[in-house]
C-alpha cells in the first residue's frame, strides 16, 4: 500500500512523503531521528484497523516507500475483498439486483489544496474522505466496518482500477466533479481519430501515448497521444497532447508519478516480443477535457496528481469498449 492512516490523527499519509521527510534534513545525526520518530508511530489500514508499518522510507533503499500489513486485514475490509473478488470479476458481472457484493469507490472528489475559481461548480468546501465506524460496546472489539457501496476517493487511479477488474459491472453508479450523477460505462471515453469529435464535456478520457515522446520537467509533464486528426503519420504535429502544470506540486509527488510513469513503461516494454495476446500498450486515463483555446491539447479539470493515471494495458483489459 503506498498510503495508510496515522493512528492518532486518522489522517491519511503517504510511504513518499516519510521519505520526503528525511530528505528534507541535511543533518544525518536529525536524520536518523526522523526516521526512528516516523517508524514508532503507528499507522493504520485506509479501510480497517488492522496495523501496517513504513517500509523503505530511508533515501538509500531502492525499492519505492511502501506499507505493509503486520496482520490480517479485519472482517469487512473492501481492500481486503477487493482483490479477490477481481479475479472472478474479470471473467464475469459479480453484482447481483442487490448491487456490488463489497464496497467499490463510487464517487470522485476533487482535492482540496487548489481552488480554480473558474468552476463554478466546486464553491462549496469539500469534506476530507472519512470513513464509517461501527458503534462498539465491548472494548475488547475492534470491529469496523465501511459503509457498502459509497466510498469516496480524491484518486482517479482507483476508479481506473475498478474500470478494468470488473468490466462486466460497468453499469454501477459513479459520481465525478463537473459530471454528476452517471455510470462506470458512461464516465469513460477513448479518445480516438475523429475530426469532428470535440471532448469539450468533462469526462474521464483515455487514449494510448507515445512513451518515447513524454517529457517532464519541474513545471510540466508532457504526454503526445495516438490519437489526433493525422495520428497515422508519426511526424505530423496535428497530435492529441495532454500537458499538465506540475510547479505546485511537492518534490514527493513528482517523484512518485515520475517513479509510475517508467514503471508504466517498463512493463510495456517487458511483452514488446510476446505474442499479440500478451502484449500490453501504455494507456493514460485523465479526468479533463479539451481545451477551448488549443486546438490539440487536453487538461486535467484541475493540476494534481491524482487525477490522472498511467496503465500498461493489453486489448482484453478494455474489452466491452
Amino acid at each position: 500500500m503506498e498510503s495508510a492512516r496515522e493512528k492518532d490523527t486518522n489522517d491519511e499519509v503517504y510511504a513518499i512523503d516519510l521519505r520526503q521527510k528525511i530528505l528534507d534534513e541535511t543533518d544525518p545525526g536529525v536524520a536518523e531521528t526522523i526516521v526512528e520518530e516516523l517508524t514508532i508511530k503507528k499507522y493504520i489500514c485506509l479501510a480497517c484497523e488492522a496495523p501496517v508499518s513504513p517500509v523503505a522510507i530511508r533515501p538509500n533503499m531502492k525499492v519505492r516507500p511502501h506499507f505493509r500489513l503486520k496482520k490480517k486485514h479485519q472482517p469487512g475490509c473492501y481492500i481486503s475483498g477487493y482483490d479477490n473478488l477481481a479475479k472472478v470479476g474479470t471473467k464475469q458481472q459479480v453484482s447481483t439486483p442487490n448491487g456490488f457484493p463489497i464496497s467499490y469507490p463510487s464517487k470522485l472528489r476533487l482535492p482540496t489544496h487548489r481552488i480554480v475559481t473558474s468552476e463554478k461548480n466546486l464553491q462549496n468546501p469539500i469534506q476530507k474522505p472519512t470513513i464509517s465506524k461501527k458503534q462498539v460496546t465491548n472494548s475488547n472489539s475492534s470491529e469496523v466496518s465501511v459503509k457498502k457501496h459509497n466510498l469516496t476517493t480524491t484518486k482517479l487511479e482507483e476508479i481506473v482500477k475498478h474500470f478494468l477488474l470488473f468490466p462486466y459491472d460497468r453499469h454501477l453508479k459513479l459520481t465525478l466533479p463537473r459530471v454528476g450523477l452517471t455510470t462506470y460505462q458512461n464516465a469513460f471515453q477513448k479518445l480516438k481519430f475523429d475530426s469532428e469529435a470535440s471532448y469539450e464535456t468533462p469526462l474521464i478520457y483515455y487514449a494510448e501515448f507515445m512513451y518515447t515522446g513524454v517529457k517532464w520537467t519541474e513545471e510540466e509533464i508532457y504526454f503526445p497521444l495516438m490519437q489526433g486528426l493525422d495520428v497515422y503519420n508519426r511526424n505530423s504535429q496535428e497530435r492529441f497532447f495532454l500537458r499538465i502544470d506540475t510547479r505546485h506540486w511537492e518534490v514527493s509527488k513528482r517523484k512518485l508519478i515520475q517513479d509510475k510513469i517508467e514503471d508504466c513503461i517498463n512493463e510495456v516494454k517487458k511483452t514488446r516480443y510476446q505474442q499479440t495476446s500478451s502484449k500490453k500498450s501504455p494507456y493514460l486515463f485523465f479526468l479533463g477535457q479539451k481545451s477551448l483555446t488549443e486546438k490539440f491539447q487536453f487538461r486535467l479539470l484541475r493540476e494534481d496528481w491524482r487525477l490522472f493515471c498511467c496503465q500498461a494495458i493489453s486489448g482484453v483489459d478494455l474489452r466491452l469498449r
